[in-house]
């Protein structure tokens, strides 16, 4: 069973992930992607630090999110 420390740090951490994979054209949650992009692969110590106390490797959601913009500058060429 998760502590509520761990509920909180996993909600925000979700929270990031959702917000750097937003797809739409909203200039307000256009900022929250690239304000969570930023934290994720910045390598942020607290990103670090949320995910070690969870026991998630960083490098794994950080992967997957510059995995995303790889296909994204494929695709459009930026």
């Amino acid at each position: 069973m998760m502590t509520s420390e761990e509920k909180f740090l996993t909600a925000i951490l979700t929270q990031a992930v959702e917000d750097a994979s937003y797809e739409g054209n909203s200039k307000k949650y256009l900022k929250h992607k690239v304000s969570a992009t930023n934290w994720i692969v910045s390598n942020d110590p607290e990103y670090q630090n949320y995910c070690k106390m969870l026991g998630i490797d960083p490098a794994s959601i950080r992967n997957k999110i510059n995995e995303r913009f790889s296909y994204l500058r494929f695709l459009f060429h930026f």
